[in-house]
């Protein structure tokens, strides 16, 4: 065999193999996959090897594992007018199911800062509907109302919010400094009392 005859054999070999290689995909335990042909939706694959037409077919990975996200810390104005400081964090997983893996990646463009976006407005409104004090001692009820806004809102997107918590709620320092001064007082006076008796 001459060097032609060698070339004419193994380029269209290395080409069709390389095909075969690239029109492989491993989707992990952890994923699940959506396969676009031409830019349109073909079919749902589970982990593990997926072949793809090349060159016609790709291949979009979602992560359906437990994610967080922090809610970014903003200033909220109670029922009786005191600005407190909140943050969150929001646990969420997309749902494993076919129709909830393509609702994460086609009703809507960027879950992540959507749901830190919509847990904002949520507590806004949570807390708006309080007066400080309740507010301080109620984040159980926070917790639950704000997860269950969440739950209902990112349902379409098939998403599960798992859990969704208060990592800070702050009064201003001010009225701060000024409640613990009430408080020191209060103490004092009762000690004193106590004393006199």
């Amino acid at each position: 065999m001459d060097i032609i005859q060698i070339l004419a054999i193994g380029i269209p070999l290395i080409i069709i193999l390389y095909a075969v290689v690239s029109s492989l995909r491993i989707v992990r335990p952890t994923e699940r996959g959506l396969v676009e042909r031409l830019g349109k939706y073909h079919r749902s694959v589970q982990a593990g090897i997926t072949l793809l037409v090349p060159f016609v077919d790709r291949i979009i990975k979602v992560n359906i594992t437990e994610r967080m996200t922090p809610v970014q810390r903003q200033d909220v104005i109670t029922r009786d007018k005191v600005f407190m400081a909140v943050d969150a964090v929001v646990f969420y997983k997309v749902r494993t199911d076919e129709a909830s893996v393509k609702a994460s990646q086609y009703y809507v463009n960027n879950y992540e800062s959507q749901i830190d976006t919509l847990a904002r407005t949520v507590l806004r409104d949570i807390i708006g509907g309080m007066d400080m004090t309740v507010a301080n001692t109620s984040r159980p009820i926070i917790n639950a109302k704000l997860k269950e806004a969440l739950d209902e809102q990112t349902r379409d997107w098939g998403i599960e919010i798992v859990r969704a918590e208060i990592k800070d709620l702050e009064p201003p320092r001010g009225l701060m400094s000024s409640m613990e001064s009430v408080l020191k007082a209060d103490n004092e006076r009762q000690a004193a009392e106590k004393t006199a008796i």
